[in-house]
């Protein structure tokens, strides 16, 4: 994942609020940005930090310092800003201390590339949510990614080209994107994981555990007698701030692989699956048959933003989009699923 890159700066409008005269709006892929007024130039390269990342504490980011250095949606005089842009000039900086650390100074500029990841050059981190240690547990090993990937959904704001690999009337299920923290189980060969979205963890130790006993799914899953891998969003007590409200802990399921074949479960299978095993799925909020001209960018940051907790009506994470029909996306490298948060949800 990118947190940090080289991009274009697309489109620059004026700011929504005609008042508001030291502003605009600049667009970043699909990122909508608050930027200074008459700072950039439409067309321009600039670096671009994604939202729910961590800058480094220094001077070029002291302006961050209230915000803890972490980037977030956030409102600008009523006008939504997701990321953070700043002058190319930045990266150049880095590089610059960089080389002059290692062998001298730059003798020539960087000719830097659009799409180029500098996460790593200017220190940029991926924001963690702070994890109850009681909710932890002893560490059995790394997380089987020989088996199936870690959970790491891509944003559709950066990644809008996905939609070109869609065709008109290909189905697609949009749902509530759950908000708690990750959970993976896998029966292979006789045996039983249970893993954090890092780590495998030893038998009864962490959430994973407690979620899988809640539901006797080592039981139930061996007895299905299938080399599969589950993966489910462990929402409830002490995991991310349950927000969601839910006392306890519960799972909300995503996704299912068969791993003799290698293969993701359609949605209808995986309904079937959880049916079978005992567990809720994530909430489905619609099913509908792509059509370019309607499903746009735009269409699914409005369903988005219109999402609340059924609980307590307050702005929800927002929501996946996947094919009801597994594929792969060549974009992606993987199978073909984005996320759109929600622009109300509160992040802190």
């Amino acid at each position: 994942m990118k947190l940090a890159s080289i991009e274009k700066l697309h489109s620059i409008q004026p700011h929504p609020n005609p008042e508001v005269e030291k502003l605009e709006v600049g667009l970043v892929k699909a990122w909508p940005v608050v930027i200074p007024k008459n700072t950039y130039s439409e067309g321009e390269l600039v670096v671009f930090i994604v939202i729910d990342s961590i800058v480094p504490n220094r001077p070029e980011f002291a302006f961050m310092e209230r915000q803890k250095f972490r980037v977030w949606n956030a409102r600008f005089k009523g006008s939504a800003s997701a990321g953070l842009v700043m002058p190319l000039s930045l990266a150049n900086s880095f590089l610059q201390n960089v080389s002059d650390g290692i062998a001298g100074s730059l003798t020539e500029v960087h000719d830097w590339v659009e799409g180029e990841d500098v996460s790593e050059l200017i220190g940029v981190t991926k924001y963690e949510r702070p994890f109850d240690p009681t909710m932890g547990g002893k560490q059995k090993g790394n997380f089987p990614t020989d088996l199936i990937s870690i959970t790491d959904q891509e944003n559709g704001l950066s990644y809008p080209e996905v939609f070109s690999e869609l065709e008109d009337g290909e189905e697609l299920y949009i749902t509530q994107k759950a908000d708690g923290s990750s959970t993976t189980f896998i029966t292979q060969n006789g045996s039983f994981k249970a893993c954090s979205r890092r780590f495998e963890m030893m038998e009864n130790e962490g959430f994973p555990w407690l979620a899988a006993n809640k539901y006797d799914l080592k039981n139930k899953m061996l007895a299905l007698n299938r080399n599969l891998a589950i993966q489910c969003e462990a929402v409830g007590n002490k995991l991310n701030g349950n927000r969601m409200k839910i006392n306890g802990i519960e799972l909300r399921l995503f996704r299912a692989k068969n791993l003799d074949t290698n293969k993701i479960y359609d949605y209808m299978a995986l309904k079937e699956l959880a049916n079978l095993i005992g567990i809720p799925m994530v909430q489905e909020i619609d099913i509908i048959k792509y059509d370019k001209s309607i499903h746009t960018i735009e269409y699914f940051r409005n369903l988005a933003d219109k999402q609340k907790w059924p609980i307590n009506e307050e702005a929800a994470e927002g929501i996946v989009v996947a094919c009801v029909i597994p594929k792969y996306s060549s974009t992606l490298r993987t199978t073909w699923s984005i996320k759109f948060i929600n622009q109300n949800y509160s992040q802190n």
